[in-house]
């Protein structure tokens, strides 16, 4: 009997422990669903991301899990993934390199990834405006805006 992590999808060949617990495959995926189930309120800059969604009246989704890999501060249908990086939490060059690796992770699935800086999204919306009609006409997609 197989059956498939919750979160990422991967599966397990047979039946284990970790699975009849209810666990995910690996601590990566443990991490998301930790943060996932805790009770986090949405930052600033992510609310700022979101208006110049809803500016610009793409439907999104907010915190979601993606294949493992991340959470997603912003998920559009079908395949893109935005982040509303904090210089705090961003500027370091440790967590550029992070950053970048979950990037080139997410591209090489397919994913269509956008990085918006908490500068341009606190103090230039004609940018992000830009930025993100250019990163929403990259969807496989019949409308474009």
């Amino acid at each position: 009997m197989s059956a498939a992590c919750k979160l990422c999808g991967k599966t397990w060949p047979k039946e284990t422990e970790r699975m009849r617990a209810g666990k995910t495959c690996s601590k990566r995926c443990s991490s998301i669903k930790g943060y996932l189930s805790g009770n986090h309120k949405e930052t600033g800059i992510e609310l700022k991301l979101q208006k110049a969604l809803d500016n610009l009246s793409i439907t999104y989704e907010t915190q979601v899990p993606v294949m493992g890999i991340c959470v997603a501060d912003v998920f559009v249908e079908p395949n893109i993934v935005l982040f509303a990086d904090g210089s705090y939490w961003h500027g370091s060059p440790k967590k550029q390199y992070k950053d970048a690796e979950v990037t080139r992770k997410l591209e090489k699935n397919g994913f269509v990834v956008g990085r918006l800086s908490e500068a341009e999204l606190m103090k230039e919306p004609g940018v992000v405006k830009k930025k993100l009609k250019e990163i929403y006409g990259k969807r496989p997609a019949e409308k474009k805006l």
